[in-house]
C-alpha cells in the first residue's frame, strides 16, 4: 500500500470525519461542483533520507489537508477532526502487501484560504501534516 491510500484509509476509517463528508475524500482534485463539505489531500513534498547502504526505513512526507465548505466554521471543524484522525501513531493493513506504519505526526496550520465558484463561496481551512511512515510486512 502507497501513502496516499493509507492516508485515505485513515480518514474514512475515522466516524468523526465520516460524519462530516461520506464517502467526499479525493486526491488533489474536487470535482468541480461536487457537494460539500469534502476533504482534498495532496503531498507537498516527501524526504527520504539514506545512508551508505540505501535508503531508511523511515520516511517523512508534508501532507496538505484542505477541509472545504460553504461555512467556515464547518471548514474549521472538519479539518480538526481530519487532522485528529491522522496525528497519531496507527498501523494500516494491507492484505495484498506491507502495512503502512505512521509514527506521530506534526501540525503546521490551519490557514484560512477561500475561493469563489460560480453562485458560492467555498471557505478551505487548509492544514499542512508532516507524517513519518515506513511499510512492514
Amino acid at each position: 500500500m502507497m501513502l496516499g491510500p493509507a492516508i485515505i484509509a485513515r480518514l474514512e476509517a475515522d466516524p468523526d470525519v465520516t460524519a462530516f463528508v461520506g464517502d467526499r475524500i479525493y486526491w488533489l482534485v474536487r470535482p468541480q461542483g461536487s457537494d460539500l463539505p469534502a476533504l482534498v489531500l495532496q503531498v507537498v513534498s516527501e524526504t527520504r533520507t539514506q545512508h551508505l547502504k540505501g535508503f531508511d526505513d523511515c520516511f517523512e512526507a508534508r501532507v496538505q489537508l484542505a477541509a472545504q465548505a460553504e461555512k467556515y466554521s464547518v471548514s474549521r471543524e472538519l479539518i480538526e477532526a481530519a487532522t485528529a484522525a491522522l496525528i497519531d501513531v496507527a498501523e494500516v493493513d494491507d492484505p495484498t502487501g506491507d502495512n503502512v506504519i505512521f509514527w506521530r505526526g506534526a501540525v503546521d496550520g490551519p490557514r484560512d484560504l477561500g475561493t469563489q465558484e460560480e453562485t458560492r463561496f467555498v471557505h478551505r481551512a487548509v492544514m499542512d501534516l508532516a507524517l513519518r511512515y515506513g511499510t512492514a510486512a
